[in-house]
């Protein structure tokens, strides 16, 4: 496979992302910069920071004049005005540990049993967190909830990454022969789109809207309170923290903003999402094409299920609207991951952010 160098930010890449020589995430940080209408203000304040995949200084705005002056444009297509979903439409919202699917045979059957057996090994280690971290409750008229921070991110974050192991294993059984170092790089490549995407869903189950995120199951993260999100005495340059926690957290508001006017997803729409996070491979691992070749099988195998449920479950004759929806958010996950990898790598090497925690750095460094 013939590869070159993002000219952005000199990682390896197979392919061309808006008619540039630049990896994925650079393109998607580019059309989210073009989309929102953002400025950034150069970290060093010459224009002339070099930005390079883990560099200590990833400076977002010579990250998007670099993209611009390569040529780099976006122009987001104008959409028609689309019709709302009809009544026969809708499907209650359910939260990932519910009844299981009436299909028992599906991709998304498969990881509905193993995260609802995940679910309450998780709910256990994360009330121990709240306790012994003390967590002030956060409001909420029906759930218990708890308002978290910077310890209780990192530390949820691990169980998460431990509990959702089995899941991908068993997803990455059906791609055949896979090495040790191709399990690896799909697990990066799985992990922040599986946070994100759960984490978009209980926000929209719960709350609706875009100023509160859950973190995980039960700690969340209110967007006009990130100073409490900041509380450790050994984070360095508090206030160069809390200025890019605001960034990122603008960030991910236009990245989710969008889909929050979607209609709620069903469990096994949530389900499909997982399965193709998986799926949804980096372009620029180097996997064998019996691999990638594994995936898309696999991607079209969930595309069909995803058909005959919308079929035969909830009886529509019509479900383009509604498949659409999901893969633009399908789409709005992976974008979501992609970030979340580049916001806690710029943590631990700006802030010093758990940087030497070991099971962290073989996630997103090695």
């Amino acid at each position: 496979m013939d590869r070159t160098k993002c000219l952005v930010c000199t990682v390896p890449i197979s392919l061309t992302q808006l008619g540039i020589d630049v990896c994925r995430a650079c393109a998607a940080f580019f059309k989210r910069t073009t989309i929102a209408g953002r400025t950034f203000t150069c970290r060093q304040g010459d224009g002339k920071c070099v930005f390079r995949k883990h560099e200590k200084y990833m400076c977002r705005s010579c990250r998007y004049d670099k993209c611009a002056s390569l040529g780099m444009t976006y122009t987001p297509r104008r959409k028609g005005r689309r019709k709302r979903a009809t009544a026969s439409e809708e499907h209650p919202t359910m939260t990932p540990s519910c009844s299981s699917s009436s299909t028992t045979d599906t991709q998304a059957a498969t990881a509905n049993t193993l995260l609802e057996a995940s679910f309450d090994r998780r709910l256990e280690q994360e009330k121990v967190i709240v306790e012994r971290q003390r967590l002030k409750p956060f409001h909420h008229q029906t759930e218990s909830f708890f308002m978290g921070n910077v310890t209780s991110f990192y530390d949820t974050f691990q169980v998460a990454i431990r509990e959702s192991m089995p899941l991908f294993q068993q997803i990455c059984a059906g791609f055949g022969e896979v090495t040790v170092e191709e399990k690896a790089a799909l697990f990066k490549s799985f992990l922040g789109k599986f946070y994100m995407a759960e984490g978009a869903f209980l926000s929209a189950k719960y709350f609706g809207n875009v100023k509160h995120f859950m973190t995980s199951l039960i700690t969340c993260l209110d967007l006009d309170r990130l100073h409490e999100w900041i509380h450790e005495e050994g984070i360095e340059r508090k206030d160069d923290f809390l200025s890019s926690l605001t960034g990122f957290a603008r960030e991910y508001a236009d990245i989710l903003e969008p889909i929050q006017k979607i209609n709620k997803i069903s469990e096994t729409e949530f389900y499909a999402l997982i399965i193709l996070a998986c799926c949804d491979i980096d372009v620029t691992s180097d996997l064998p094409e019996r691999v990638i070749s594994s995936i898309d099988e696999m991607r079209r195998q969930v595309f069909e299920e995803l058909q005959d449920y919308y079929r035969i479950e909830l009886n529509l004759a019509d479900f383009s609207l509604r498949f659409g929806n999901l893969m633009t958010i399908s789409h709005n996950m992976s974008e979501a991951g992609i970030l979340m990898n580049e916001e806690l790598r710029m943590y631990a090497t700006m802030f010093g952010v758990y940087a030497d925690d070991r099971l962290l750095r073989e996630i997103l460094f090695e």
